[in-house]
């Protein structure tokens, strides 16, 4: 399960890093040099996508990807036994300073999902839809 919801969350960073422009823009400010402040740094956004995420309603998808994503990462990151090389191969997904990238991205896509209110729209036909052919009027929902 785990690896279709980071699947997911890269989906998403892809979307808002598109929407942000460069990856400079993404980037500015975050690459410190120190290890140390940068696991601080991650850990920090982590909750911050766990409290920003609230905002969605709890029966969306988005959200319970986006907690379990997080709430995992948080996990790892308040391990004191593991080193941060051993924090980036737990979570796998790149350097720490990558990951506070990604995480800021998840913070816009946040915004953006939010004020697009995407929580509100209808799901895709499921595959067990399709195999009972068109709708009546296709144009209610």
């Amino acid at each position: 399960m785990f690896r279709a919801t980071a699947a997911a969350a890269l989906r998403a960073t892809h979307v808002a890093r598109a929407t942000t422009g460069s990856w400079n823009q993404t980037f500015s400010g975050s690459l410190t040099g120190d290890k140390g402040s940068a696991r601080k740094q991650l850990t920090e956004l982590q909750r911050q996508l766990l409290q920003r995420v609230e905002r969605i309603p709890a029966q969306a998808a988005y959200r319970k990807e986006v907690e379990a994503v997080a709430q995992h990462k948080l996990k790892i990151l308040e391990n004191p036994d593991l080193s941060d090389e051993q924090v980036e191969q737990e979570i796998s997904g790149g350097q720490l300073e990558d990951l506070i990238g990604q995480g800021r991205d998840e913070l816009g896509f946040i915004q953006f999902y939010e004020d697009e209110r995407k929580f509100e729209q209808r799901p895709y036909s499921t595959y067990e839809e399709t195999l009972k052919g068109p709708r009546q009027n296709p144009w209610e929902w």
